[in-house]
């Protein structure tokens, strides 16, 4: 039997813990919603990023490797010739581009999974901490006679 003390205090505590846990809940589903504006400014970022580290390292790697035979090879051709070798060079530059960004994807969506699976984690522990310390507080309102229980 429960005095209407204890009912009070009960109740509250209750209510209390709900709160608590649709406040985390909340927490968790703006986090979760969060993450996609991240993920296309992330993806945008690394898109510009990979544009200019591949084009550039190509146009370094081309100028590295020419000599004066390369070069006059290169002036000897029609600029139609020259034209193709550029379109393929950016298609090279963009399929690069394209497999950097699916990898960064996989990752991104891989580091999603594990931090929704150890926010998942996280929110059963603080569910048994708010069971176990709403047991605690039945425990010390039973002490103080509060609350009748039967055992």
């Amino acid at each position: 039997m429960i005095t209407k003390t204890g009912q009070q205090i009960l109740s509250e505590l209750r209510s209390e813990q709900l709160m608590a846990i649709s406040d985390k809940k909340w927490w968790f589903v703006f986090k979760d919603v969060g993450t996609i504006p991240h993920f296309l400014y992330k993806l945008c970022l690394e898109f510009g990023k990979s544009i200019f580290v591949y084009s550039t390292t190509i146009l370094i790697l081309l100028i590295a490797t020419s000599n004066e035979h390369s070069i006059n090879l290169l002036l000897s051709k029609p600029i139609s010739g020259i034209i193709e070798f550029k379109a393929e060079l950016i298609y090279l530059v963009i399929s690069l581009t394209i497999i950097y960004l699916c990898f960064y994807s996989f990752y991104y969506w891989n580091k999603y999974i594990s931090n929704k699976k150890k926010h998942q984690i996280d929110n059963k522990r603080f569910y048994h901490e708010q069971r176990m310390q709403i047991e605690l507080i039945e425990e010390v309102l039973y002490r103080h006679q509060l609350i009748n229980r039967k055992d």
